[in-house]
C-alpha cells in the first residue's frame, strides 16, 4: 500500500490528492483530468508521480482544462518522488491565453536534472524554456514529434539522428520525429524548445528512464 500525504498551504483550502501510480497507465490521464474537473476555481489537486510533472501540465493545457499556470508548482519528496501542484482557474478566452515572457522571468534551474519550464501548448504544438546546469543532459531518445531548438546562451553538444554537433548561443537545430535527439549542456546551457505535435506519455518514457540510469546515450 502507498504511502498518503497531505500537503496544506495558505492559498487554497480545499484540495485533494491522488498518487498517479495507483492508477493504471492506460486509464491514468483520464483519471487525473476527471478529478481535476470535479474542482471548483481555485481548489488544487496535488499529483503524486514518479517524475517531475511538468508535463502534465502542459497536458492539461493542451486537452483545454482550466489549470492556472502562474500557481502551478512542483516539488521533489524525501524519497525521491514528485508532487505537482495543480489550480483549477475560471477558464481563460483567447486573448487571456496570449503568453508574454523570457528566459529571465521564466527562469527555474533543477540541481538534479534539466528543467523544463511550460510556456504554451495547443493542439499543434508545445514550447518550453529549457534550462541545464553545466553537465545536465537531455537523454537521447527517439519520440514520435518534430523539434525545435535554439540555444539562448551556454555551449554544449547535441545529437541530431546519427550526428553529433556543438552548440553555441544561436545554434539552431531541427529534428524530424522519430530520428533521435538529446543535449549535453558544457556549461549552463538556456534555449526554446518547440515540439510538433504535442507528445503523448509514452514519449517521455525513454527520457525518464535514462534519467533514472543517468545515462545519456
Amino acid at each position: 500500500m502507498h504511502q498518503t500525504y497531505v500537503f496544506m498551504d495558505a492559498e487554497s483550502s480545499v484540495r485533494k490528492t491522488i498518487d498517479a501510480r495507483e492508477i493504471e497507465p492506460r486509464v491514468r490521464h483520464e483519471v487525473i483530468f476527471g478529478e481535476f474537473k470535479k474542482l471548483n476555481e481555485g481548489e488544487m489537486l496535488d499529483v503524486i508521480v514518479d517524475h517531475e510533472p511538468d508535463h502534465l501540465l502542459m497536458h492539461m493545457e493542451h486537452v483545454g482544462l482550466p489549470v492556472d499556470a502562474e500557481r502551478y508548482s512542483a516539488e521533489q519528496l524525501e524519497n525521491g518522488l514528485w508532487v505537482g501542484h495543480f489550480v483549477k482557474s475560471a477558464k481563460k478566452d483567447a486573448a487571456e491565453t496570449t503568453v508574454a515572457t523570457d528566459y529571465e522571468r521564466s527562469r527555474s534551474y533543477n540541481e538534479s536534472r534539466f528543467s523544463a519550464v511550460p510556456v504554451f501548448a495547443n493542439d499543434k504544438y508545445g514550447v518550453l524554456l529549457t534550462y541545464l546546469k553545466a553537465g545536465q543532459f537531455i537523454p537521447v531518445h527517439s519520440p514520435g514529434v518534430d523539434l525545435v531548438f535554439q540555444v539562448f546562451k551556454g555551449v554544449g553538444t547535441a545529437t541530431v539522428g546519427d550526428k553529433e554537433v556543438k552548440l553555441k548561443p544561436g545554434s539552431l537545430i531541427i529534428v524530424p520525429r522519430g530520428q533521435k535527439r538529446g543535449i549535453k549542456a558544457t556549461t549552463d546551457m538556456e534555449g526554446v524548445h518547440i515540439v510538433v505535435p504535442f507528445p503523448a506519455e509514452g514519449d517521455h518514457e525513454e527520457v525518464e528512464k535514462k534519467l533514472a540510469s543517468g545515462k545519456y546515450a
